[in-house]
């Protein structure tokens, strides 16, 4: 499934010299022209011998997918387009949000204008953004486009387009091919058993900031191995990190990143909790799947989230240009003390001048997942 272009990514009609397909992990795009795969040994030793001639041979006619496999193709890209001022590459890369934007600045800054398509991996929400947050749940991928919605469970979606049953041989192939296209020669990783426990500690902490020396005690790794696996984990387009908004003394802000994946079903898979999952866990699945819907809504936004040594907690917050911060929280169907707590936090925090005095309030029933209610709440 196709997002709209990010404007950040768009440039004059005919006037693109490298055209991003932007993939997160999962997903699958289209293919109106042949393409050339840098997953393929013969092509990946190809480029490695030779890259400026690599790029010559698949500059016109092709498109260049997997590129996040060939270390500094970026950077050759460049200087390829640089030197032939005619040409235009065509690559496709499973890549995060942030390493996205990086890529974009960089050609930018060399006189390469660049048009990006981004697409993601099936969904559980979509978000309209109009005066109000609007959630609906979507119907399978693959239906008609005239079909009437139909729920979809957080819990049932699998790894291909379309999937509305929860499938754990699904996953699994999907990370057998995580492991040997994207983990084990990227990492130098020998021990697939220390690698899983890492993917099961970062499971447990869906939607929760990260602590990173937790982390590699139940792996066996150390602090700073957990960190750099998860960075790479977001580079290539699996979870996204979002950083924690700061705050002027007194206020004691936690600063640490928390987590959402945008294949959430990959982290049910490696919990213990596939048949019943615990309330908290699909509280963090929800959290998850509305953290990627605001994504797809506000693709220009900057996503921030709040915690202080008080308690006072702020789920999601959405930094856009001109406007004030503007804070979402969740809660379940009749959690009356999660909601007082969301409207204490937006009164705490709007006093400090950290978000506007208004916010959404998201409220799910897990008894029926197709009844979602949104409120607005305010620090009034």
């Amino acid at each position: 499934m196709q997002n709209q272009v990010p404007p950040f990514a768009k440039s004059p009609a005919g006037s693109q010299r490298l055209r991003i397909d932007a993939l997160e992990a999962g997903a699958a795009a289209d293919a109106p022209r042949a393409v050339v795969e840098l997953s393929d040994i013969r092509a990946w030793r190809f480029f490695r011998a030779a890259p400026q001639d690599f790029l010559e041979q698949y500059a016109s006619g092709f498109i260049i997918s997997d590129v996040h496999l060939a270390e500094g193709f970026l950077g050759f890209a460049l200087e390829f387009l640089v030197r032939r001022p005619a040409a235009t590459l065509w690559v496709r890369e499973r890549i995060s949000r942030r390493a996205l934007i990086e890529q974009v600045t960089a050609a930018r800054r060399e006189g390469i204008a660049c048009e990006v398509r981004q697409f993601h991996a099936a969904r559980a929400l979509k978000a309209a953004l109009s005066d109000d947050l609007a959630l609906e749940a979507l119907a399978p991928a693959c239906a008609p486009a005239r079909a009437a919605p139909q729920p979809v469970n957080l819990l049932a979606a699998g790894p291909e387009p379309g999937a509305t049953r929860f499938s754990a041989s699904g996953w699994t192939d999907f990370f057998k091919r995580l492991w040997y296209e994207d983990l084990a020669s990227t990492l130098r990783l020998r021990d697939r058993s220390s690698f899983f426990s890492f993917m099961k500690a970062l499971s447990a902490r869906t939607a929760r900031p990260l602590n990173w020396a937790e982390i590699a005690a139940e792996s066996g790794i150390s602090a700073p191995t957990a960190r750099d696996w998860t960075r790479h984990l977001e580079s290539i387009g699996l979870c996204e990190l979002i950083e924690p908004m700061r705050a002027q003394p007194p206020r004691r802000a936690k600063l640490r990143p928390k987590l959402y994946w945008t294949t959430p079903g990959l982290a049910l898979w490696l919990s213990d909790e596939m048949t019943r999952p615990c309330e908290s866990f699909v509280g963090a699945l929800f959290e998850n799947a509305l953290y990627l819907s605001l994504k797809d809504a506000l693709p220009q936004a900057r996503f921030l989230h709040f915690a202080d040594t008080n308690r006072i907690t702020a789920p999601i917050i959405a930094l856009e240009e001109e406007l004030p911060a503007r804070a979402f929280f969740t809660a379940a169907a009749g959690a009356q003390d999660v909601q007082a707590h969301a409207v204490k936090s937006l009164k705490s925090m709007a006093r400090a001048g950290l978000c506007a005095p208004q916010a959404s309030l998201v409220v799910l029933d897990a008894a029926d997942i197709a009844k979602l209610r949104i409120e607005q709440i305010a620090a009034d």
